[in-house]
């Protein structure tokens, strides 16, 4: 009858143990999962300022050209030229 017991008490404080542990590891994962979703968001922010930024910066080399030109000091020809990815 002991040992009963102390097999019972055993596996109760096993299936306590086992469920901690899978409560810990879940919450563990939870926190990786925001985390990740949470770098995903500012990465995203990210290049969608530095894509409007790279458009600001396109518009003022054009401006610079269409100014240069019309005062005559160079043609836009002697201008370095804009590289576009995958040309």
């Amino acid at each position: 009858m002991i040992a009963l017991g102390l097999s019972l008490a055993g596996a109760i404080a096993g299936a306590i143990a086992w469920f901690r542990n899978f409560t810990r590891e879940r919450y563990g994962q939870e926190r990786a999962l925001a985390h990740l979703q949470r770098n995903h968001e500012q990465v995203t922010q990210f290049l969608s300022d530095l894509d409007e930024k790279v458009e600001d910066l396109q518009l003022e080399i054009v401006q610079i050209k269409v100014l240069m030109q019309m005062s005559g000091s160079t043609s836009t020809s002697e201008l370095p030229q804009l590289k576009r990815r995958g040309h």
